[in-house]
């Protein structure tokens, strides 16, 4: 049988890629007659004007970044999806989340992810006032180890060469529904109605690769070795990390998803009458994984 070639994109090689490169490692795309051209493109909005141009049919990058799109007027949906794995890792000699209180902690623009972040440990754990530092992403981990600022959120494997070097993990994001499920995958809605079993047999793929992920430790370990890009100590550490977070349905309408929708609302970057539904289409992955 012929295999269909489909072009697919993501807006980086992070964790949030695992399902993809788990795909790409163990080839589960061929089992449902597709094979892939992937490439990485730089940022999440010229990842959107891909997929509305048709220059690729998928497109992977976090959740939260479509809800831009979709408010600047781009017709995508979200199938599958969920934030970074986060971790809030403490600069070189500090060693508890109460040392924050007051303290200059590595953040972002108020409608970045990273704020949303800080903002939450500091209102909703931490319940201490502290000080938004405004962080370029490709900076932030040489920021943290120069000593810039107390703490910043990090994504692994940058997470995880940071507790390499020393630093210690203050906060785990996950047990607040703020950490990934799946890794976002977005389409232009019309693909639903026009080649649904295209986007089923993608998902299919993916979470064919992921279960394999999940159950066998060598080749997770080697999914982050050759998709991210890291040693394999790296590799090791963000594996032991990430892959009890993937779930066996990986909803993208998580709580977390939810709640950065709320906090956006707030303050004033989202209409009161967005929901989850102007994002978030769940029945492919539903039927996928026979979730009624």
């Amino acid at each position: 049988m012929a295999l269909r070639t489909i072009p697919v994109t993501s807006a980086g090689i992070g964790v949030g890629l695992t399902p993809l490169g788990a795909a790409e490692c163990a080839d589960t795309f061929k089992a449902h007659g597709l094979a892939i051209n992937r490439t990485v493109t730089d940022g999440t909005m010229n990842v959107v004007k891909d997929l509305m141009s048709g220059k690729v049919v998928f497109g992977h990058f976090a959740t939260h970044a479509a809800i831009r799109a979709i408010l600047e007027g781009y017709d995508i949906v979200v199938i599958a999806g969920g934030f970074n794995q986060e971790f809030l890792v403490g600069a070189p000699g500090v060693n508890d989340l109460s040392e924050l209180e007051c303290a200059r902690v590595g953040s972002g623009p108020r409608r970045d992810l990273h704020y949303f972040y800080v903002e939450y440990m500091f209102s909703n754990i931490l319940k201490k006032p502290g000080i938004h530092v405004p962080v370029e992403s490709d900076t932030r981990y040489q920021d943290l180890m120069d000593g810039k600022f107390k703490a910043t959120p990090l994504s692994t494997p940058s997470a995880v060469r940071a507790r390499e070097a020393g630093c210690k993990w203050l906060l785990d994001y996950g047990p607040h529904d703020l950490s990934h499920s799946f890794g976002g995958v977005m389409v232009r809605r019309d693909l639903l109605t026009e080649e649904p079993e295209l986007v089923e047999d993608y998902l299919r793929s993916l979470v064919d690769g992921l279960k394999l992920y999940k159950a066998d430790r060598d080749f997770g370990i080697q999914v982050h070795h050759k998709v991210n890009k890291v040693p394999l100590t790296v590799a090791e550490g963000t594996y032991e990390a990430a892959h009890s977070g993937y779930q066996d349905f990986p909803d993208p309408a998580t709580k977390g998803t939810i709640k950065i929708i709320d906090f956006w609302k707030g303050e004033g970057y989202l209409p009161k009458t967005f929901t989850i539904d102007d994002l978030v289409d769940s029945g492919p992955l539903r039927k996928v994984c026979g979730v009624a």
